[in-house]
């Protein structure tokens, strides 16, 4: 009876060993083991390439985004750390990008905005980081990784070698001349000359007031854009065909 005994128990330990193995391990519809999530290399070279495309060929110059003179041109206001702005810049903005500005309709103009960032130091480095990238026909390209990579807001993760990983992300940025851009004086003053704009515009700092959009006809006023979806196009699309139509 012992020897019964103790067979039955190796066969109960066997059985449930070989169960909780099958179910470790999930399985495809096809009885295989399911793929797992990608890995961050593989994430980010995918990132890499989706901006790369976004971008190829689109004329910039500074901070603005598409030919020089298309006819209507939207200014983005924003603040590289506000989670609404990431969501515009992964979400609508790419909708934008090929539907209006590859045609020569739009022009798209970056400005920086203190809205989440709180503390000054951090705010205007990281926007001069942006310009310094500008500089070289690559801002675009540049906020595009830095929301992809966007950290928890209020924990001063954006601070110099998280903006130099940024900067060697970019394909075709010189990083001697970034760098040495990034520190020039003449860039602290841009990013105070956007926060001034904004203000003309009725922005306030470390206010919720970004990511915030003022369309309007290339070289005249723009027109600021209340009821809007980050993740969609369609309130866009329709203030950019206001102004081509001559209504705005």
């Amino acid at each position: 009876m012992a020897q019964v005994g103790l067979a039955l128990a190796v066969m109960t330990l066997l059985i449930a060993t070989s169960d909780s193995s099958s179910r470790s391990e999930p399985l495809s519809s096809a009885g295989r083991p399911a793929l797992g999530a990608p890995s961050p290399q593989a994430e980010e070279a995918a990132a890499s390439r989706r901006i790369e495309a976004l971008f190829a060929g689109i004329p910039q110059h500074g901070r603005a985004l598409g030919k020089p003179d298309a006819p209507v041109t939207m200014h983005f206001f924003a603040d590289l750390e506000c989670l609404e702005a990431r969501q515009f810049t992964l979400g609508a903005l790419p909708f934008l990008i090929r539907r209006w500005v590859r045609d020569g309709k739009l022009r798209i103009v970056y400005h920086g905005f203190p809205a989440e960032t709180v503390w000054p130091d951090i705010f205007r480095r990281q926007q001069a980081a942006a310009l310094a990238a500008g500089a070289q026909g690559k801002l675009w390209q540049y906020i595009d990784f830095f929301y992809h990579r966007q950290g928890p807001e209020f924990t001063r993760y954006a601070i110099a070698h998280f903006l130099e990983a940024m900067a060697e992300d970019v394909r075709g940025l010189d990083l001697r001349k970034w760098v040495t851009a990034w520190h020039h004086k003449g860039l602290a003053q841009k990013v105070r000359a956007d926060v001034r704009l904004g203000r003309e515009y009725g922005l306030r700092p470390l206010r919720p007031f970004t990511p915030a959009f003022f369309v309007g006809p290339t070289g005249g006023p723009g027109r600021p854009l209340l009821n809007f979806s980050l993740t969609e196009s369609a309130a866009f699309d329709e203030a950019i065909e206001d102004v081509l139509r001559g209504r705005a």
